[in-house]
Order: C-alpha cells, then structure tokens, then sequence
C-alpha cells in the first residue's frame, strides 16, 4: 500500500465474509486489513509498543487511502492471554479501539508434535526391528496411525516352541507418548529422550499411576 510517497505492507487484506460467514451475515460483507504479530521478544511491553505503533500508523493511512477497509489486529492465544487480557493490555486495547482478531494455534502445535512424536517412534522401532532379526523368528513392526499405537511383535519358532511377545508398545495418548512396554535391553526410553523428547512428554505407562509422581517423567 502507498501513502505519501512511501509504502507499507499489511499483512492479509480480505473480505470479511470469507473469514467470519455469520458476522458478515449480520452486518453485509465488510473489507478488512489483518495485521499479523507476535509477542516473542524479550520484553512484552516492548513487543506491545511495536505492535500498537504500526497498528496506528496502518490505521491512519487506511483511513485515507481505503477508509471502507476496517483494520485489525492479529495474535495467537498466548499474546491474548498474556497480554490483551490482562488489565494493561485491556486499557490499551479499549482507549485506542483495535480490532482484535485471536488466532488458535494450539491445535496446530498439537498436530505438529504428533507428526513429530510419529516419525521418531516409527524410525525407532523399524531399526530395532531390522537389527533384531533371526533366522526362524522374525520381528515384526505393527504401526496403526489411525489409533495411534506402535508395537514390535516377535513371531515364530524357537525349535517346537512358539514364540510370539509384545517386545515394545508405544502410544500416543493425550499429546503425550506412553511407554506401556518395553520388553528390550535397547533402552527404549533413552533413545526417545536422545532423539529429542523431554521428559515431560514421556508417560512411564509399565509403572502404576501411584508411581509415576516419583518419577521425572510425565504423570498422565
């Protein structure tokens, strides 16, 4: 956009019908300019002051250049919580009339860490699964993504002895991986946290609900 011999950028120009159908419904289709921003530096004030700044000086050309384009300002939940719900960002928010828009990310975090969660249990299992192959028994990765379950079987014959066991299972289950078995000397829990997980994402499921406060590691 160009304003006195300079330009700017805003990020997302659109109709107000395309985002939000029943507000459109009620007052007609209106135009608007999102600004998009974070709050992330080292200081929230800091973040606010550059926030507001360019929300004010967007708004003034708007309002010359394309007054029927309402402007509004966009944050995720965590600016929203931590900042415009609180009582300073509140005042602010009220005495200089922003539009404000909040986005939901979390579960767009949650889906990313699950894919992630995903592709590290997967790798994991399928090498234990190809360096623990025998000659007459055979080791056997179960992946279903649909439940979110991952298991190793062993399957077949030790002479006229059956051998079929659950070496590993592994399940994601409220945001979280949980170990409900590991049958192995491979140190499941190990290579998870050296393959990046935190303790705090790690369900000790093979320990009793009354245990796992004593350990460092996620309760539920």
């Amino acid at each position: 956009m160009g304003f006195g011999g300079k330009d700017v950028y805003i990020d997302l120009g659109a109709e107000r019908d395309a985002l939000d159908p029943m507000l459109a419904a009620e007052r007609g289709t209106m135009r608007i300019a999102v600004e998009i921003k974070t709050f992330t530096g080292p200081s929230v004030i800091g973040d606010l002051e550059q926030a507001i700044g360019q929300y004010l000086l967007y708004r003034s050309w708007l309002r010359r250049t394309e007054p029927e384009r309402l402007l509004h300002l966009a944050v995720d939940t965590e600016a929203a919580l931590g900042v415009f719900e609180q009582e300073f960002g509140r005042i602010v928010a009220d005495d200089l009339q922003i539009r404000l828009i909040v986005v939901d990310t979390t579960a767009e975090r949650d889906m990313d860490a699950l894919s992630r969660y995903r592709q590290i249990i997967t790798g994991l299992l399928s090498d234990l699964a190809e360096a623990g192959a025998q000659a007459e028994v055979d080791i056997l990765p179960v992946f279903d993504s649909v439940h979110d379950n991952y298991l190793l079987v062993d399957a077949g014959w030790d002479g006229v002895q059956r051998i079929h066991h659950i070496i590993v299972h592994l399940r994601l289950h409220n945001g979280k991986v949980w170990v409900e078995a590991d049958n192995t000397d491979a140190k499941i829990v190990q290579q998870l946290l050296d393959a990046g997980l935190t303790k705090d994402e790690i369900v000790l499921a093979f320990y009793s609900p009354r245990k796992r406060p004593l350990t460092e590691f996620a309760v539920a």
